[in-house]
């Protein structure tokens, strides 16, 4: 049976056509939504709590977009999000016969793949480079709509600026196409802002229209002088909230700060509950327990107690998430990142902390965004009746996240802390060629939009402040690009130049490329010696390393891989980019050091990005004609840095 647009007149008509996608019975959102969503193309903005159904409201968008016979991307914050939504709708989109594929980072993929999917689940990382190529404009034009799933990332100081290009680049394509963008966010002050900005229409919705109550309580506590003996206290106080769930059988969700501390959590809550004599009401089958590889995740699980992070095998993660969705598992320690990827039901969730730790950054506030993600994981619809959500904190900090969670921060603009990398994306990929044009590109950017509010009522939330002048801004990055070599003045336009494209291509800050270029001719000239460790300490070099931490009680055990490093090699090293050679070439001493759990899972993440740095000087050195001599070794060096 073919169906058509045309045939689907309300929303009851969606669930008689489509059962396998939609629920049996719209909620209030969702029929209020129903009209902008379905019988209009403008761009929307859908601002609204966790839990009130903004899913069936993206499907809703992307059936549209599929029976108007166009593609339909849907932008994760996460790529186990995407993952998560791919096996859902290769079994919901995929009955009807549409084609659903997740296009990551960790994926293969070509343009022709593209071409034969229907729905496409990607990052925004990943969409901003596939929409920088030429095949990007084609693949975009046969697409009819955009759902950016926590459009609010925009706030994100790091990767907002990439969302904020990207979606300049779809708003253009969208005022010529029938392309439109669907963003969803959390209920945030000047989520309106963003919709003028997109020419979008607001549809706001409060916490009523959550599917199942929720309520929430922050808890203080007094801190101690040592880190270690605060974590511990705070314990005792995840217990005492969890403890009734534990003996009738609610789930519970529990976040900290780090991997680690999942398995110490969950370790300390099944000591207690064996102090305490408690008797969870369920556990896992014996036939499930038997298959989990980790021997410490099993006995705790035999106690219905478990710790979740990404480390973990993603066989005994699947088990894990299996037996805590069947309510065999009364408790779940996990990272924050949970609360965007898997959809896991709990009847209370506790935050235990409100930092995170980065291995790019150290520990880092958890943020507003990721506090509502966590509560809103309490009292999941079709399980609960009422969520409860409980967040740890200081005494001295208790007004401040209380005034947080009530009016939450306003979405900024942070354009300019990557603007030198944006503009050399667009010229690159022709978007952009001329002064008058980046002048004007800029001008329609977020960034003009929160400029001009915040000069008028000294209202950001950003450290630093906005810059005052916009032009000095562009004018600045202008320079910047143009005394390294990215571009080259001619005419009216500027032209780009190999090491622009290679920037682009391989997606790596423009400062990076300057310092693989500039040590390039000092190979060149005779300046550094072409050994291994030269190209170690190139790839230490890069500035995606600047901001790593150094903790004090690591230097002992990293320094001794420096000390025959010449300081002349790696002047203006920031302690960062110090430790990441230190663990580079810790990996290339034989035999391999046994590092701390901390510093091996740092050093395995540095590794993996160092790999996809070399490959751009591999491909730098083939475009510039360098000698083939650092490219064959630096082949070599990659092949070391995949080997264990």
């Amino acid at each position: 049976m073919t169906l058509t647009y045309s045939e689907i007149n309300s929303s009851s008509d969606l669930i008689k056509l489509y059962p396998r996608l939609f629920q049996r019975i719209f909620n209030k959102m969702q029929e209020e939504t129903f009209e902008p969503i379905w019988q209009t193309n403008e761009n929307i903005i859908l601002a609204a709590p966790t839990n009130s159904g903004k899913t069936a409201i993206a499907e809703m968008s992307i059936l549209k977009a599929l029976l108007h016979e166009k593609k339909a991307i849907y932008l994760s914050p996460l790529r186990s999000l995407g993952y998560e939504k791919e096996d859902d709708w290769k079994t919901s989109f995929g009955s009807y016969g549409w084609k659903v594929e997740a296009v990551t980072g960790e994926t293969e993929y070509s343009y022709q793949k593209l071409q034969n999917s229907d729905i496409i689940l990607t990052t925004v990382e990943k969409l901003d480079s596939l929409s920088r190529k030429p095949q990007g404009d084609t693949f975009l034009e046969e697409t009819g709509v955009v759902v950016v799933d926590e459009i609010h990332l925009l706030n994100d100081p790091e990767r907002g600026g990439t969302l904020e290009a990207l979606l300049m680049r779809l708003r253009t394509l969208s005022q010529n196409s029938s392309l439109r963008i669907i963003g969803l966010s959390a209920t945030l002050p000047n989520c309106e802002e963003v919709a003028e900005w997109l020419d979008a229409e607001t549809l706001r919705y409060d916490d009523s229209y959550r599917m199942v109550q929720l309520i929430t309580e922050i808890k203080e506590y007094t801190p101690l002088a040592s880190s270690y003996k605060d974590r511990f206290r705070k314990n005792y106080i995840v217990f005492n909230l969890i403890k009734n769930n534990i003996r009738k059988g609610y789930g519970s969700l529990c976040f900290v700060s780090s991997r680690q501390d999942t398995q110490l959590l969950a370790e300390k809550i099944v000591d207690l509950i064996v102090e305490n004599g408690i008797q969870s009401t369920s556990k896992p089958d014996k036939h499930i327990l038997n298959q989990v590889g980790n021997p410490k995740l099993q006995q705790l699980m035999s106690h219905s107690v478990a710790f979740h992070h990404a480390n973990v095998s993603k066989k005994d993660r699947a088990l894990v998430e299996k037996s805590f969705r069947e309510g065999k598992l009364s408790t779940l320690c996990s990272t924050s990142t949970l609360a965007w990827g898997i959809n896991l039901p709990a009847r209370t969730v506790v935050i235990r902390d409100t930092s995170i730790y980065n291995p790019y950054k150290g520990e880092q506030p958890i943020g507003i965004l990721n506090i509502l993600q966590m509560q809103g994981r309490a009292g999941r619809a079709g399980y609960d009746t009422v969520g409860y959500a409980y967040l740890i904190v200081k005494n001295d900090e208790k007004s401040q996240y209380e005034q947080l969670i009530a009016h939450g921060t306003p979405i900024e603009s942070w354009l300019d802390r990557s603007l030198e990398d944006r503009l050399n994306a667009e010229i690159v990929s022709h978007k952009l060629k001329s002064y008058l044009e980046i002048s004007e590109w800029l001008k329609s950017s977020f960034f003009m939009v929160r400029t001009q509010k915040n000069s008028q009522n000294k209202g950001s939330s950003r450290t630093p402040p906005y810059p005052p002048d916009l032009i000095e801004v562009m004018n600045e990055a202008l320079r910047g690009l143009i005394t390294n070599n990215f571009i080259v003045p001619s005419g009216p336009d500027y032209v780009p130049t190999e090491l622009a494209r290679t920037s682009a291509m391989y997606y790596i800050k423009t400062k990076t490329i300057t310092h693989f270029n500039d040590m390039i001719q000092k190979i060149e000239e005779g300046l550094f010696p072409l050994r291994k460790r030269t190209i170690l300490i190139i790839l230490a070099g890069a500035s995606e390393f600047q901001d790593i931490p150094y903790r004090k009680k690591e230097k002992t055990v990293l320094k001794r891989y420096l000390a025959d490093i010449s300081r002349a090699h790696t002047r203006g090293f920031s302690s960062g980019q110090e430790k990441c050679l230190a663990l580079l070439i810790a990996h290339f001493t034989s035999p391999k050091p046994k590092l701390q759990f901390e510093i091996s899972r740092e050093s395995f993440v540095l590794r993996k990005e160092s790999q996809r740095l070399l490959q751009a000087f591999i491909s730098l050195n083939n475009s510039i004609g360098a000698s083939k001599d650092i490219v064959s070794l630096s082949k070599e060096v990659n092949q070391e840095l995949s080997s264990y």
